[in-house]
């Protein structure tokens, strides 16, 4: 994502942690980052469009894949607005060094002229592990807030259109909807998604690409791709 960083803030947070007794060792890291600022990218084309997705990979002998994405592109009044959440989700269960493992990754590209751009990016791991089995467990997750709040020839109306709230388009909702159950909770070889695509208004477009796939007593993963657009 091309974005001009001479006005924007970024924040990023990293903590890792690691305990181990007579029988149980516990690895846990995550990682929080937020920007906010103007957006202009330089790709100089007309509108808006962004496009959100990654993967989540568990493998072992009992595993879940799952991910939530939602997205919405609106045009009202002379404003496009795009806001984009996604969770990648993955968990397995298997004996101890047998080469489990739970892996995910997610991702948001923007493109277009966006006046003020808000991104959140959020990753988990975590293994724990006994003499006899260990446990995997990995998260992803990103959201996305962009606005272009239209040119000097639009009418008054555009250039007072709110930002979010009254407007057509509020940004994504950020509470992660991707099933997390511990592992003891269930047996077998799971997939799960959940996308919910919006285009509202002229000139706007949304599309899909999922895949998803589960082994008994092997692996799942699913695979998927937002893309939306307003202009």
């Amino acid at each position: 994502m091309a974005i001009r960083t001479s006005s924007r803030i970024s924040r990023s947070v990293s903590v890792s942690t690691t305990s181990n007794d007579s029988t149980t060792a516990t690895t846990d890291k995550e990682e929080v980052s937020v920007a906010v600022g103007p957006g202009n990218t330089s790709s100089g084309s007309d509108g808006l469009s962004a496009t959100i997705g990654g993967n989540a990979t568990a493998v072992g002998n009992d595993t879940l894949a799952s991910t939530s994405i939602t997205a919405e592109a609106s045009s009202q009044s002379g404003t496009q607005q795009i806001s984009a959440s996604a969770d990648f989700y993955a968990a397995a269960q298997g004996e101890t060094g047998s080469g489990g493992t739970a892996y995910t990754t997610s991702f948001i590209d923007l493109a277009g002229d966006a006046d003020h751009v808000v991104t959140v990016q959020h990753t988990s791991e975590r293994s724990k592990s006994t003499n006899e089995t260990t446990t995997w467990e990995s998260s992803s997750s990103q959201s996305l807030y962009a606005v272009d709040l239209g040119s000097d020839d639009d009418d008054d109306t555009a250039q007072s259109q709110p930002v979010s709230g009254t407007g057509t388009a509020t940004p994504a909702e950020t509470d992660n909807k991707v099933p997390s159950w511990e592992v003891d909770e269930w047996d077998g070889n799971l997939v799960f998604f959940d996308i919910d695509v919006v285009a509202i208004g002229d000139d706007t477009y949304a599309g899909l690409d999922l895949s998803a796939l589960a082994v008994d007593e092997q692996l799942s993963v699913v695979d998927a791709l937002v893309t939306v657009g307003v202009g």
